[in-house]
């Protein structure tokens, strides 16, 4: 709750393990009406994305992760199989199962070693080591499927489920600059925006197709409608965290994101807030505060506008066919929006 990957009603969260921090204290901190306290040295940590020195997690049976590029310095234990003390990353690079420069990379937990037997592999000296309660090694998609080493059946069950965006009385600015936009803001248990790094970091370890967005509207006459896409992912600050939103629609709000004209699709397109102008628009600054049509994926602008003004203000410059108010073009004519909840699902 405190770092705002669950908001008070609790929810799925991925938890990667760390060595603990032993010669520098923990800080503490009050964020998100969370009070963290301090504490001395401890032997393990955790933290909620991936880094180089992650340890490999016996609670969970297979992950798919995306490994940070080029980490050194890390600690690995035994060939093959290794001890859960390892760094999963470089463990990885070891096996031959990613190069060096980091990527996607699926492990899965077994029992642990009497002892591990340190070999040089692919660059990477592993050491020997002691017993440990349980250890890990890599496999890929159609292993898991098909081999009872990834401890399934028939299927691999590993899924994200989110809310990034969620309105419904009004009490959040969504007008907001790139800095909000990208770290997230309001309050998990209110109106709020995730935050487009969080939405990268969880969608990243997935294809596109392998993650589905569903958008929720309620408008000013208290009906709820959706649309769905069957492909959705966010990419890096680098390409202006661009969406990748398409495959099959389904829903009764109409398709306002991909399909309605192909210059207003979303997908493919960077971020635009009003302090950076990142869409494809010849003539104007879709994002522009003077619009008021908040933070967006806006190609020649779009049709889909969750996080425009609550109400229609005074002096709106847009045509009529352009309401200066959230809504979503396809529905009910553009009708004033109430409520609106975003959110994505991955599975592998």
């Amino acid at each position: 709750m405190q770092d705002q990957w669950i908001d008070g009603g609790g929810g799925p969260v991925v938890v990667y393990r760390s060595p603990g921090k032993r010669s520098n204290r923990y800080s503490g901190g009050n964020r998100n009406a969370v009070k963290s306290e301090s504490c001395s040295a401890d032997g393990d940590s955790y933290s909620f994305e991936m880094t180089c020195s992650t340890q490999g997690d016996s609670s969970t049976l297979v992950t798919q992760v995306d490994c940070p590029a080029y980490c050194r310095g890390e600690v690995v234990y035994g060939s093959e199989i290794y001890s859960d003390k390892s760094s999963v990353c470089r463990a990885a690079v070891h096996a031959g199962a990613l190069p060096d420069k980091g990527g996607l990379v699926i492990f899965y937990t077994t029992l642990g070693q009497r002892s591990y037997t340190g070999t040089k592999r692919n660059g990477v000296q592993s050491k020997s080591s002691s017993a440990s309660k349980s250890a890990f090694a890599f496999t890929n998609i159609d292993e898991c499927v098909h081999n009872a080493v990834c401890f399934y059946q028939d299927t691999v069950e590993s899924t994200v489920k989110k809310v990034f965006q969620r309105r419904f009385d009004g009490s959040v600015d969504f007008q907001a600059y790139w800095s909000d936009y990208r770290n997230g803001f309001g309050s998990l248990n209110g109106e709020f925006w995730w935050g487009l790094k969080k939405m990268h970091i969880a969608t990243k370890p997935f294809q596109c197709n392998q993650c589905r967005l569903r958008v929720e509207l309620k408008d000013i006459d208290t009906e709820t409608s959706y649309a769905e896409y069957s492909e959705f992912g966010v990419g890096p600050e680098s390409t202006e965290y661009q969406c990748c939103v398409g495959g099959q629609y389904t829903g009764t709000a109409g398709d306002s994101m991909i399909s309605t004209l192909a210059h207003h699709s979303a997908n493919g397109v960077g971020f635009s807030t009003r302090d950076r102008d990142n869409d494809n628009s010849p003539h104007q600054h879709c994002a522009d505060f003077s619009r008021r049509e908040g933070g967006w994926w806006f190609n020649d602008c779009s049709f889909a506008i969750p996080n425009g003004a609550w109400k229609t203000y005074p002096g709106c410059p847009k045509p009529p066919q352009y309401p200066c108010h959230a809504h979503w073009f396809t529905y009910k004519n553009s009708i004033r929006l109430i409520g609106t909840e975003l959110k994505f699902r991955c599975d592998i």
